[in-house]
């Protein structure tokens, strides 16, 4: 049975469908926006055929009824027509005729047209119709496994900002007292640096005055001074100057490589409440739903932790605080991620169901001797047959697609857009 004109009038979601001329092969693509309106078009094809609908409930939009008539062709080339309506009561009226003996319309019973196209309602719904109804608003696989991965990378991504946090918090809490003493006692080593450079100039300058022009007012005040500090001195004699200079001067060395090891230990110390403080900053995207007084209260820790002021305690306090809603954000990302994957493993047991339907599908129409067949695939699910269906359609010639955008990599040889009720 093939498909030849479906005209419907105030039926479902559309005035008005007119598909004339349909090819008797290939595809016929179904587009639009409103899922309801392309699935008008198996609606009536059904509706015509049986009295009965298979996706949504029956409706019409006239005060006076509906009516859709269907044009088909059968395996020996005759053409029949069907028109059936329904009026504002319900009380519906089918009318047969074969086209090429333009022979009025003959009312009839629902069994002489069961017997004629050689199938049932149930056959039709199950094999002729390949749709997984329940998930119609679902996105296709390929989105599915797009948001499964982004879930799973924002639960990872948390994880990890909480395992820092814990990680660091145990390296605070260990060395919060050795961080504040290292902090004094990189200023104590700046302070003693200072003071030994400075009297290391003090006494370089006294050697060059003394050496260079003893007569002078300066030379005399530091000769004074150092007899002073040291009465057995010699101003005739530099050597002992010059000796305490270079031992100053080695110590001062010595010295300032022990504070640059110093200052090492010290910055890597400091990392730790700098690290805590970034890992703080990643507490806002943890726990978002958190009351707004414990992001001031994060910020004042962050600004403590950065002077190195902040207790080890009252850190690990506030993160308490905050592991309530923590939790909540990692529950949340946890559920996302497992509707993600529900989601997935529902649409390949769909396809699994549609792959197993439509090899049915065949069996029975080959089995019926039936040379052609139209079929309509609804839905994300049904596109991905395609490709298969194409390669190895059999009996199935004439293959409707339902989807909001065409197929792409495949020949066209129908396409038909639903806009604003009317389909054309």
């Amino acid at each position: 049975m093939i498909l030849r004109s479906i005209i419907a009038d105030n039926l479902f979601q559309t005035r008005k469908i007119r598909l004339t001329e349909l090819p008797e092969n290939g595809i016929i693509a179904v587009s639009g926006s409103e899922q309801s309106a392309r699935e008008c078009v198996i609606e009536s094809v059904c509706f015509a055929l049986f009295g009965h609908t298979c996706v949504s409930e029956l409706s019409y939009q006239g005060i006076d009824g509906g009516s859709v008539t269907l044009h088909f062709s059968l395996d020996g080339g005759e053409e029949y027509e069907v028109v059936r309506s329904i009026d504002r009561h319900g009380l519906q009226c089918v009318s047969l005729r074969i086209v090429a003996e333009s022979m009025e319309l003959l009312e009839v019973d629902q069994g002489v047209i069961d017997k004629l196209i050689g199938f049932s309602y149930e056959l039709f719904t199950e094999h002729l119709l390949l749709a997984v109804v329940a998930e119609s608003d679902r996105p296709p696989l390929s989105k599915l496994m797009e948001y499964r991965d982004q879930a799973g990378q924002q639960l990872q991504e948390k994880q990890a900002l909480l395992s820092s946090l814990n990680y660091r918090m145990a390296l605070f809490q260990g060395s919060g007292r050795t961080i504040r003493k290292a902090k004094r006692g990189l200023k104590q080593s700046n302070f003693f640096q200072g003071v030994m450079f400075l009297y290391t100039l003090y006494l370089l300058l006294a050697a060059l005055s003394i050496s260079i022009v003893p007569e002078s007012t300066l030379a005399g005040v530091l000769t004074s001074q150092l007899m002073a500090q040291y009465p057995s001195w010699n101003p005739a004699e530099l050597s002992p100057l010059l000796y305490s200079i270079l031992g100053l001067t080695l110590l001062l060395a010595f010295t300032w490589g022990l504070c640059l090891i110093l200052k090492k230990r010290i910055r890597g110390l400091l990392q730790v409440p700098e690290k805590i403080a970034e890992a703080l900053a990643g507490l806002d995207q943890l726990a978002k739903n958190a009351p707004a007084e414990h992001a001031a209260t994060r910020q004042v820790l962050r600004e403590k932790l950065l002077d190195a002021t902040a207790l080890p305690d009252e850190v690990q306090h506030h993160i308490e605080q905050m592991m309530p809603w923590v939790e909540l954000s990692l529950d949340q990302s946890r559920a996302a991620l497992a509707v993600a994957e529900r989601d997935i493993e529902q649409v390949e047991q769909g396809i699994d169901n549609l792959e197993s339907r439509l090899g049915t599908t065949q069996e029975i129409l080959s089995e019926a001797a039936i040379k052609r067949q139209f079929i309509f695939l609804n839905g994300h699910y049904a596109s991905t047959l395609l490709a298969d269906l194409m390669r190895s359609r059999g009996v199935l010639r004439q293959i409707w697609l339902f989807a909001e955008t065409p197929p792409e990599g495949e020949e066209i040889s129908l396409h038909i857009q639903c806009e604003g009720g009317v389909m054309n």
